[in-house]
């Protein structure tokens, strides 16, 4: 859960989002959630997709599903924080299979805030704004 007393106001400009997912119903749904929170969705089914959507684009906003077909999404939290375009991008790990000692480790990689799946829009706005905050070095921000 994600508690803030100040909320974060982001100009009304044009926010890309890389969903990385390679479940079609997942897909919608949380590009759905996305959407909804005003981010124009790119998705990649795989991490060799993601990886290279990652050195090729800059992204606002970086939503991973660890159990890709074809790598570890481990791999790409590496290569994202390896790029200078998206070293400081927020990256949301979503994944349903995740103990603590494989959270621990995504955000040891970079990785800003690891949700079980499923989540809710609401979830998901707050840890866009949780990160958010801790870019901006915003003290009001918690997270737990």
């Amino acid at each position: 859960m994600i508690i803030s007393k100040k909320k974060i106001e982001v100009a009304n400009t044009i926010r890309h989002a890389l969903l990385i997912e390679d479940d079609v119903f997942c897909q919608k749904v949380q590009g759905h959630c996305l959407m909804k929170l005003g981010y124009q969705v790119e998705i990649a089914g795989d991490a060799k997709t993601a990886i290279q959507h990652v050195i090729n684009n800059t992204y606002d906003l970086i939503v991973l599903d660890l159990g890709l077909p074809d790598q570890s999404g481990e791999k790409v939290i590496t290569a994202a924080r390896s790029y200078l375009s998206n070293q400081q991008t927020p990256l949301i790990v979503a994944t349903a299979h995740a103990d603590a000692s494989l959270q621990q480790k995504c955000l040891y990689l970079g990785a800003d805030v690891v949700f079980i799946k499923p989540f809710s829009q609401k979830n998901l706005a707050e840890a866009i704004e949780f990160c958010l905050a801790r870019f901006c070095d915003l003290s009001q921000s918690v997270y737990r």
